[in-house]
């Protein structure tokens, strides 16, 4: 018993410098000025692949037309079924916007495993410009999104750029432990860039080049994917660029969520990661520092130093979720559920727990194997009424 006690404790004990760790690493990211090169005007194609057709989504799609950016740029749009709502959607963005470059490209064939690869790359041969930027549509930009974000490409060993996202929206209180989570994404790239730099990216936003995209073998060479981001930008990092993490988090609003929707996001987000980087899955195990000391003080009898290691590991993990979400992130959605942060940890551990066991993920209803390069192969459908595990 006594060296169960002392590897729990070393455990908690780990945890919390490993939150403080992060601090470090976040304060160096978020506090550090960069001086703006003087660069040319770089004239930018932006490919959005279509999420949805509401009002919502709208709104950010009318916020990329009304972008401050002093060079031409183009928003090209992609739908598979020629009756897709979003169709008059983008056409009332066209009315509404009647300056702005806008395309749509009706592509009903599927040529790779992954949908939105295939999308990806029938856009690709409709960009007029060499700077191109990959937006998912469900997130929201301000309007010196493109002048912001390109930028860095003016520096030639710049390959590719990404940003984090702050919460916009958490309606429910699923989707408020759901929106915790945004801490521990930004912990585990900050902590990434400070060990070796990033040699991946995120799914948020991408901008490179034409040219770069072509040195890695376009969108082609990832078409069987499950994480098209994470392998264009570890593709580029190979090929000797710098994958650069720029500080603009971009929003990013929840939907409505029951419990079991939101404990299989969890899940497949933490297989992804174990069949991806086997080390940051089990790293990411720091932190769970709060139900380890809580495991800790039941050991021993919730004796007056246990409880005393509890006080300081619940401490340091608000903290390091306050000052990286709350301050530094802008985050306006976390400053209140911020007491969910036990509850959240627990739910957070036993979805690593069950991503342990299993290299199965599901994604709208179909199920996939993924493999340890990042592919997946599909085995079949979730039968319904099953919760299903990714």
């Amino acid at each position: 018993m006594f060296i169960i006690i002392i590897i729990l404790v070393g455990c908690v004990i780990a945890a919390n410098a490993f939150h403080l760790l992060a601090l470090y690493a976040a304060a160096k990211f978020f506090l550090t000025r960069t001086a703006s090169p003087q660069i040319e005007c770089q004239p930018a194609s932006v490919l959005i692949p279509l999420a949805a057709a509401d009002l919502s989504v709208y709104q950010n799609y009318a916020r990329l037309c009304r972008q401050q950016y002093p060079c031409p740029y183009q928003l090209v749009f992609c739908v598979r079924d020629q009756n897709d709502p979003a169709i008059s959607l983008i056409n009332t963005l066209k009315e509404n916007f009647p300056d702005a470059d806008i395309e749509i490209v009706k592509h009903p064939s599927i040529n790779s495993a992954n949908p939105k690869i295939s999308n990806l790359q029938r856009m690709l041969e409709r960009v007029k410009y060499e700077q191109l930027i990959i937006v998912d549509g469900r997130f929201r930009v301000r309007e010196d999104f493109l002048s912001t974000i390109v930028e860095p490409l003016a520096e030639r060993q710049v390959g590719m750029v990404t940003t984090l996202y702050r919460n916009s929206e958490a309606p429910d209180f699923n989707a408020k432990i759901e929106a915790l989570e945004m801490p521990e994404l930004a912990i585990a790239v900050l902590l990434a860039r400070l060990a070796k730099g990033l040699d991946f990216a995120l799914g948020t936003v991408i901008v490179t080049t034409k040219s770069i995209l072509q040195l890695i073998g376009d969108f082609e060479s990832i078409s069987n994917h499950f994480s098209e981001a994470f392998s264009l930008g570890n593709l580029v990092a190979r090929a000797g660029y710098e994958v650069r993490l720029v500080n603009y988090p971009v929003e990013k609003p929840l939907p409505l969520l029951t419990f079991t929707e939101m404990l299989r996001r969890q899940i497949r987000r933490r297989r992804v990661l174990r069949r991806l980087r086997p080390a940051g899955f089990f790293v990411w195990a720091l932190n769970y520092g709060v139900p380890l000391a809580v495991l800790v003080c039941v050991v021993v009898g919730f004796s007056a130093s246990s409880l005393m290691l509890l006080a300081a590991t619940l401490l340091i993990r608000w903290l390091t979720v306050w000052m990286i979400g709350v301050q530094w992130m802008r985050d306006t959605v976390l400053q209140k559920p911020l007491w969910l942060l036990p509850w959240r940890d627990a739910v957070s551990l036993l979805a690593w727990c069950a991503a342990l066991f299993s290299n199965r993920i599901e994604w709208d209803g179909q199920v996939f194997k993924l493999q340890s390069d990042g592919s997946f192969t599909e085995t079949g459908r979730r039968e319904e009424g099953k919760p299903g595990s990714g």
